[in-house]
């Protein structure tokens, strides 16, 4: 059978019919679960919170938890999602923009957490988020520690973690795959190394950061200190496009972490007008499902 995902929703939908099913309410969703494209979104990104959505088959995954529960609770309403059907939350990396929120996640729907090592001690030792007294309360999150490029299955996924260049302990990128496609996730990050890189060139669709341009950075109110720290661990504008450039030619990328201050959605939108292969995401704004 062809590969691409509208022939096989096509085929699916004719062996339907032959069959004689009926359209009933919520025949969609068992149809997209039938077909297993992997279904990627931004539910919000930029400096402030950040949190993504993946839906494969019966598997749904958030990654990241900078939003409250009830926003990503809405804003999967808005795509056909359910947020009590989501089985797992992983957390790149321990600065609050991705995870002030995982206390919630943690007790109120008791996902598992997977992360490095190193985030989860982080984590642990951040006396706002109270993680530990979830033991003391009712029970300790069910941290599920990843090494390095090992291969994780989460239902009808394989995850695999990266180590990015980031200033926190053991910040990680991730690389998701089915036999529908792959994702490669890299957000926050101060330059493209060679593993990175590696898993970027193996995603069809990829998710980056081009968190700041460097003239709206020296331009805006940041401290010095700021802005040498955010020139040094995160992705320019340049830099973001460099990477579009040396990308396949079937390969899509979504641009994210636009910095609400240090950064211009227009600009960056410009600077990538003419390629069709990429999608930029405003602050704060929900993208579109991607499928892949």
């Amino acid at each position: 059978m062809r590969s691409d995902p509208v022939f096989r929703i096509l085929y699916f939908l004719r062996v339907c019919r032959s069959a004689g099913c009926r359209h009933q309410r919520g025949s969609k969703n068992t149809l997209r679960r039938l077909v297993q494209v992997i279904r990627f979104s931004v539910l919000a990104s930029s400096s402030k919170a950040n949190t993504f959505h993946l839906r494969a088959g019966n598997t749904s995954i958030l990654i990241d938890a900078g939003l409250p529960i009830s926003d990503v609770s809405e804003r999967l309403t808005l795509i056909g999602e359910n947020i009590m059907e989501v089985q797992a939350l992983c957390i790149s990396h321990a600065h609050s923009d991705h995870h002030k929120a995982i206390r919630a996640y943690a007790e109120d729907l008791q996902l598992p957490i997977y992360c490095s090592a190193g985030t989860r001690d982080a984590l642990a030792a951040i006396p706002q988020l109270k993680l530990p007294a979830l033991a003391t309360h009712q029970r300790e999150p069910d941290w599920r520690i990843i090494a390095d490029d090992s291969v994780v299955q989460i239902g009808d996924l394989k995850m695999i973690s990266f180590p990015v260049p980031h200033d926190a302990p053991e910040p990680r990128g991730f690389f998701f795959k089915n036999g529908s496609g792959s994702l490669a996730l890299a957000t926050d990050l101060g330059w493209v190394d060679g593993e990175a890189e590696y898993w970027i060139n193996q995603a069809s669709l990829v998710y980056l950061e081009s968190n700041y341009g460097a003239d709206y950075l020296q331009r805006c109110s940041y401290m010095q200190w700021q802005k040498d720290r955010i020139s040094e661990w995160h992705l320019s504008n340049d830099q973001a496009a460099e990477v579009v450039a040396a990308g396949r030619d079937e390969q899509r990328f979504v641009l994210g972490h636009l910095s609400e201050s240090s950064n211009i959605y227009g600009a960056v939108r410009k600077l990538h007008q003419f390629n069709t292969q990429v999608s930029v995401i405003a602050p704060g704004e929900q993208s579109p499902v991607f499928t892949i």
